[in-house]
């Protein structure tokens, strides 16, 4: 049975792919009749790209969500910690390329019942279903 009262928690880094993920998101969120949250967890390495975070800023505000934004060089572990706190069953985030994927582990290994929906470049979404 679903709990429509969790919302679907949108992680994004602020970067150009982040419009695909959080519009996926919102998609995913309203064919399950949820809300839908950003959440951004900023490192050092974006700590001066205000215009990346303007960007998800005004994709918010244009589709009336929540956001929340972190400085933090532990994306992962906080991003757990806000979805724990947040008690979400699903999570979506871009699908790494070759040479990333910890993110995503660390978060898997911290939340194991927790569904992950990783958005492609291609747009299609790839599930991690809790067993």
């Amino acid at each position: 049975m679903k709990n429509n009262n969790r919302p679907i928690i949108i992680c994004v880094t602020p970067q150009g792919s982040c419009v695909r993920i959080i519009e996926k998101g919102i998609e995913i969120a309203a064919k399950e009749g949820r809300e839908a949250l950003v959440l951004s967890v900023i490192g050092t390495r974006y700590k001066n790209d205000l215009a990346a975070l303007d960007m998800i800023y005004s994709l918010v505000e244009k589709h009336s969500l929540g956001l929340e934004v972190y400085f933090n060089n532990e994306p992962a572990i906080t991003a757990a910690v806000i979805a724990k706190r947040m008690k979400t069953d699903c999570f979506v985030t871009g699908l790494p390329d070759s040479s990333g994927g910890s993110f995503i582990s660390l978060v898997r290994d911290l939340l194991p019942d927790l569904k992950i929906t990783m958005i492609g470049k291609d747009g299609v979404g790839y599930n991690m279903i809790p067993v």
